[in-house]
């Protein structure tokens, strides 16, 4: 009978850990606002490059296909930079407790590669995912989610190569299931709640787009810590490998 009790007994410690993580990253947030600004910066660099590149309406189809892959470029350009950045500092919050953007910056100098695959990678499977959704009741949305959802604190803290990156995050999420499912669960409720949050504040006159912005990405920057936190206590422990 004892393997059972092993296994009870190792699915408290890691909800107990899941749980804890939740109110520390908090913490960590509150002391860190600035986690936010990486996506207020990515948010705008994208919303600039859909105004000024934009086709004309005399454009050739040549013209037309350079323009959105220009902005598709830059969209990506974007995202790497946040992810990478923003997981960068709070890495550094985890670690000293504060996260300075020069954290972010030298994160994105060393693994902005490794965070591009992955991106590249994550899109790819989403897709796969999604026109297989129809037909499986959302069963592959789930997994994707699931297993995917280390991918970039391992990217960025644990220096894995794009695809290695979603490698090791399924490693992670199977060998520590209990965890990852709290985590899951925390990390997307409130996502899904701030984010209908946002749209209602971005009706605020003059200041509803730029409130509802650092609303969204507060959102990430404590999911951002939720993740890098859980990974550091996996890694610490190596219970995936």
């Amino acid at each position: 009978m004892s393997p059972p009790r092993q296994t009870n007994a190792r699915g408290v410690t890691e909800s107990t850990h899941a749980l804890a993580i939740f109110g520390r990253s908090w913490v960590l947030l509150v002391r860190n606002p600035a986690l936010v600004v990486p996506g207020i910066i990515a948010a705008g660099i994208t919303t600039f490059a859909s105004v000024v590149i934009v086709s004309p309406d005399s454009a050739s189809d040549v013209q037309i296909v350079v323009t959105h892959t220009l902005g598709l470029l830059i969209r990506i350009f974007a995202t790497v930079l946040a992810i990478a950045v923003t997981t960068g500092m709070a890495d550094a919050a985890w670690r000293t407790a504060r996260g300075a953007f020069k954290d972010g910056i030298v994160a994105f100098q060393r693994e902005g590669g490794h965070v591009f695959v992955a991106v590249i990678a994550l899109l790819v499977l989403g897709l796969l995912a999604a026109i297989a959704a129809p037909y499986t009741f959302d069963i592959p949305f789930g997994v994707y989610a699931y297993c995917c959802l280390y991918t970039m604190p391992s990217a960025v803290v644990g220096e894995r190569p794009g695809l290695f990156a979603i490698g090791e995050s399924a490693k992670i999420a199977f060998a520590r299931p209990v965890a990852t499912f709290i985590i899951l669960i925390g990390v997307s409720a409130p996502a899904l709640a701030f984010g209908s949050g946002a749209q209602i504040v971005q009706m605020t006159p003059y200041v509803g787009s730029l409130l509802g912005s650092i609303v969204v990405q507060a959102v990430i920057a404590y999911a951002t810590l939720v993740l890098v936190g859980e990974y550091r206590i996996a890694r610490r422990m190596e219970t995936f490998s």
